[in-house]
């Protein structure tokens, strides 16, 4: 029996081949068993609870795809805070995949639209902080001194899902287009620290599989994000404007709202779009 999997299996299963990676980098440390439980763990028994009492048919591989992102942005601490910080994320993230679609599709990705709504609530709430957003079991580097070979494995995993799966989610206009204006944007407003050459920011960036995984995986989000190329390219314009944010003006957030403007415009140019279709005056003879 041949095994096939569909895009949602495929990335799902990218996304545990870095976690699996990020636990052995990490030497199997308790805390980040503890934030798989928070995170994975969690998110499936949610799942199945809003499952029961709504009755609604939805796919469990959406729901872990989106707790094992959690797991590899926020950074596992070690307080009882952050464990529950992560827990309010995880559920209000499954919770909107239930409650907060308009017709039937999210409006925001779902995992920044978490991250963004309890750094809101921290600001009335302080004990309630998100862990920092460290991406730290994304980032991998593909050159290195001296040679990672786990890193240098998992990059050229990632490559060969976007060569040979990523076409399925016929994104390519909105990742290329990010990376190209972004690196476009450290070329001419990134600040060079003393003892820093003007080109060593932009390879740092572009030799991690931190900004590959923004691109490809968080910010091609298929549901949230157009099909259309030119509007594709003017999503990974306004995606690159706010990431240009974090190291021209350290903007807080601005890595959440590289993805959420994003989100907004396009579901501006749908509402719109239905809106004029539905306007519209048919022509009689």
């Amino acid at each position: 029996m041949k095994l096939k999997l569909n895009a949602t299996q495929e990335i799902a299963a990218l996304l545990i081949l870095f976690t699996i990676g990020a636990v052995i980098r990490n030497n199997f440390q308790m805390q980040i068993f503890i934030h798989l439980a928070a995170t994975v763990g969690l998110g499936v028994i949610i799942f199945y609870v809003f499952k029961y009492l709504t009755k609604k048919t939805k796919n469990i591989w959406n729901t872990v795809i989106s707790c094992l992102i959690i797991f590899l942005i926020i950074h596992y601490g070690a307080k009882p805070t952050d464990a529950l910080a992560t827990m309010l994320v995880v559920t209000f993230v499954v919770f909107s995949k239930y409650f907060m679609e308009w017709k039937g599709s999210p409006i925001f990705n779902p995992v920044v639209l978490g991250f963004f709504a309890l750094e809101l609530l921290a600001k009335f709430v302080p004990s309630l902080q998100l862990s920092f957003l460290s991406w730290w079991g994304t980032g991998y580097s593909f050159i290195s001194s001296p040679i990672d070979i786990l890193s240098i494995t998992l990059c050229i995993i990632f490559g060969i899902w976007v060569l040979f799966s990523f076409k399925t989610w016929r994104k390519w206009g909105v990742a290329l287009s990010y990376l190209a204006f972004l690196a476009i944007s450290i070329l001419l407003f990134y600040k060079v620290s003393p003892g820093e050459g003007q080109f060593d920011f932009l390879k740092f960036t572009f030799t991690n599989s931190t900004v590959y995984f923004f691109a490809f995986v968080m910010l091609s989000e298929p549901r949230t994000s157009p099909m259309l190329k030119h509007q594709q390219i003017i999503y990974g314009f306004l995606a690159a404007i706010f990431s240009t944010l974090s190291f021209t003006t350290n903007f807080p957030t601005s890595a959440l709202l590289a993805i959420l403007v994003p989100n907004l415009y396009f579901f501006i140019v749908k509402w719109l779009t239905l809106r004029n279709m539905q306007t519209a005056k048919p022509l009689h003879p």
